[in-house]
């Protein structure tokens, strides 16, 4: 049990770490070695949903924020964090709407 709880916090201060030095990819995958360990630690699904909104990759944003919600209902950081990425998944999807709408007036 020690030896678990020390690999999480060894794996979450590693992400931050890379995550700190714009090194997104290789942070979302210490996170992940983390949640390997610990499947329902809510900080660690959080910092990899900011990965993946920072690559971009909004969907999985949400589907990380969804699991940390998923432990802490309230969980103030995921909820902000999912509404930005759902706030871009709009923003994308409406894009080609908008740009014919205003080449089109």
């Amino acid at each position: 049990m020690h030896n678990q709880v020390k690999s999480v916090a060894r794996a979450r201060s590693l992400g931050n770490e890379l995550f700190n030095s714009g090194k997104f990819s290789e942070a979302c995958l210490a996170y992940g070695e983390g949640l390997k360990q610990h499947p329902v630690n809510k900080v660690l699904y959080c910092n990899r949903a900011a990965c993946r909104f920072k690559l971009e990759q909004w969907e999985k944003s949400i589907e990380d924020c969804n699991e940390a919600l998923k432990i802490h209902p309230n969980y103030t950081k995921a909820l902000l964090r999912r509404a930005a990425s759902y706030g871009k998944v709009v923003y994308f999807d409406l894009l080609p709407f908008l740009f014919c709408f205003f080449f089109l007036i």
